[in-house]
C-alpha cells in the first residue's frame, strides 16, 4: 500500500485509444484483474477460453496485453469502483486472430 492507502498499481492507466503497433502492453493477471475489478481466477478463464492472449515471458510467467481488456471505471480519488470492465468477446478475438 501506498502512503495515500492505495495499492501500488491504483496509478495505473492506459490512455484509450493508444496502441503500440507489433507489441503489446504485458501485465500479470492481478495487474489485469485490478484494472478490469474482476478476479484473477477470471482473467485466467478468458485466457483458457480464447478471449485474450496469453504471453510467456522468458522466466516462464504468464502475462496479458492490457489493450484486450475494457477498463473498469472507477472514481479518481478513491479507486472505489463504479463499473467493472467488459467480458472480451470471443468471436472478435478469433476474427482479429485471422
Amino acid at each position: 500500500m501506498t502512503s495515500e492507502g492505495r495499492p501500488p498499481w491504483a496509478a495505473f492507466r492506459v490512455p484509450l485509444g493508444v496502441t503500440m503497433p507489433g507489441k503489446p502492453a504485458l501485465i500479470d493477471d492481478k495487474m489485469a484483474a485490478y484494472y478490469t475489478a474482476r478476479p484473477s481466477s477470471t482473467i485466467r478463464r478468458w485466457a483458457a477460453e480464447g478471449r485474450i492472449t496469453r504471453y510467456k515471458t522468458e522466466g516462464g510467467e504468464t502475462r496479458y496485453d492490457v489493450f484486450e481488456f475494457v477498463p473498469a471505471l472507477r472514481d479518481p480519488d478513491t479507486s472505489k469502483v463504479e463499473r467493472i470492465g467488459g467480458i472480451p468477446s470471443l468471436m472478435e478475438h478469433i476474427a482479429d486472430a485471422a
